[in-house]
């Protein structure tokens, strides 16, 4: 199972067989539902609200919170009692997903990193322009790279395992798209978001740009989730 932080405070964990939801207070609190009713609040060990969470995941048992900073990195707290477990230094962490063992992070828009759950400690990194990520079946993800380019990662081995041309993915060179979600169900891989031309503005979505759904593979063989 997997679950992964999506660029709002309210993180729906629809695949986590132990937590439903997580909220993010504007006190600065997190709380963290779990499937059986019962709810858990931490309040993580951060300078000031402005250097407040900016990716929330939770990992898959639901005993350890991971909150990304933009300004100070990456902490992981015990969800129990509270406490900070590990701290990892480094800035503008924009996204997180969790997986059996380690978490994967964006840092940045320029880097992928790979952390221990256990230790913080860092297990390995790829760059590349990397605008967002969503999560498949371990050890794979779905990489969105800013120069509109789709790739099938790995994060065990840390490489790219497929690349999808960007004829495929956005085959009209007159717009540029936004991708707002990546999703695996049957071998077939969708892409979802909006089209805009190059001049509008993103603030006008609704007015001005266009939603897509968008196939990009039609047979892409992964192994089950965990």
């Amino acid at each position: 199972m997997i679950i992964h932080y999506s660029k709002v405070f309210d993180e729906q964990h629809e695949s986590n067989p132990v937590v439903e939801k997580v909220e993010n207070a504007p006190t600065g609190q997190i709380n963290v539902y779990f499937r059986d009713g019962s709810s858990k609040s931490v309040l993580p060990e951060l300078k000031s609200i402005a250097q407040g969470p900016y990716g929330l995941t939770v990992s898959l048992d639901g005993k350890t919170l991971f909150v990304a900073s933009w300004y100070t990195g990456v902490d992981a707290y015990d969800i129990d009692t509270g406490r900070r477990r590990w701290h990892y230094r480094i800035t503008r962490t924009i996204q997180l997903i969790a997986y059996a063992g380690y978490i994967i992070v964006v840092k940045d828009l320029k880097a992928l990193l790979k952390i221990d759950i256990e230790s913080g400690s860092l297990l390995g990194t790829f760059g590349g322009y990397i605008e967002s990520i969503w999560p498949l079946p371990r050890p794979y993800i779905v990489v969105n790279s800013l120069r509109g380019k789709i790739s099938i990662f790995d994060t065990e081995k840390m490489c790219i395992a497929k690349s999808y041309p960007k004829s495929l993915t956005n085959p009209n060179d007159c717009l540029t798209h936004v991708l707002r979600e990546a999703k695996y169900r049957g071998h077939i891989l969708t892409i979802e978001g909006f089209e805009r031309f190059a001049h509008r503005v993103v603030s006008r979505i609704d007015e001005e740009n266009k939603y897509f759904t968008r196939i990009i593979d039609r047979d892409l063989k992964l192994p089950p989730k965990e």
